[in-house]
């Protein structure tokens, strides 16, 4: 039996995209893996970004040991623009 945390954790980027968040972030997986936890994260994928990322798909699945990244399909964000409701308040 496992004495390792099960983590999720939920982002806007992952690699291949190279910036602060997804390189603290991949460093971040790597040692809950060394750690001995299992991590699913998720994040978006970057199929309509295929000619700028052909390899992005290298980043999805079991990337390290524990370690499953899961990605979801990614879509513009203009709902952003209208305002929402959220747990009964309006959020703009």
């Amino acid at each position: 039996m496992s004495l390792g945390m099960k983590v999720a954790i939920i982002t806007s980027g992952f690699l291949p995209v190279i910036d602060g968040v997804t390189v603290s972030g991949y460093h971040r997986l790597q040692k809950l893996s060394e750690l001995g936890h299992e991590v699913k994260l998720f994040c978006p994928d970057y199929r309509s970004l295929a000619k700028l990322y052909p390899n992005w798909q290298d980043y999805s699945g079991n990337i390290l040991p524990g370690v499953t990244v899961v990605n979801y399909r990614a879509c513009l964000f203009l709902w952003i623009l209208k305002p929402m409701s959220v747990f009964g308040a309006m959020v703009v």
